[in-house]
């Protein structure tokens, strides 16, 4: 293992204590948690971007923007948009995705991970304007995990390989745990 994976799995491990910490604490400080995702996708963005695991890359980038962004108190609202308009651009990719698989499979593999990608960033976006309730973002969020694990191991980017593994086992865990709950972090 060379230096770059070290720091890859830096920023995995930063990501899961923080991803923890939003299923797990019951005084949450948002601070604490954007400014541990500000790190974390830091790290695997620039980890991600010298593998050239394109989907890691903007998915990572664009939580470190978003995280900023709610550190420093912008409004966000008004960039999110509807959840019609979430449901109906993943719904695209599905069809897709067929097609991509008939055509080459590992074609199929990587329009599955640009779902993952956009799944990520927009649940990431609408959950933190409020817009997508907890469930949802929870029920995305391993959706998104799990879809993007053939593209990362074709990549050959294990640390964030092993970020979705754990991180579609924590967002169960969230589905199960805040089911009945208003919002994360809150």
């Amino acid at each position: 293992m060379h230096i770059l994976e070290y720091v890859g799995w830096l920023g995995t491990g930063l990501y899961l204590l923080n991803h923890a910490y939003i299923s797990y604490a019951k005084n949450l400080k948002k601070w604490v948690y954007y400014l541990g995702n500000l790190i974390a996708a830091s790290i695997l963005t620039v980890t991600s971007l010298i593998e050239h695991s394109w989907q890691a890359v903007v998915i990572n980038g664009f939580w470190a923007l978003i995280s900023l962004l709610l550190i420093l108190s912008a409004p966000i609202q008004k960039i999110a948009f509807p959840m019609s308009a979430f449901h109906r651009l993943i719904f695209l990719f599905w069809p897709t995705t067929l097609v991509g698989f008939y055509l080459d499979f590992q074609l199929g593999f990587m329009i599955l991970g640009w779902s993952s990608a956009f799944a990520f960033c927009a649940s990431y976006l609408l959950f933190n304007a409020n817009i997508m309730k907890p469930i949802e973002y929870s029920i995305w969020n391993t959706y998104a995990a799990i879809v993007l694990l053939p593209q990362l191991w074709i990549d050959m980017n294990y640390p964030v390989f092993g970020l979705e593994l754990a991180w579609a086992v924590i967002s169960l865990y969230g589905v199960k745990k805040r089911y009945q709950h208003g919002h994360l972090i809150d």
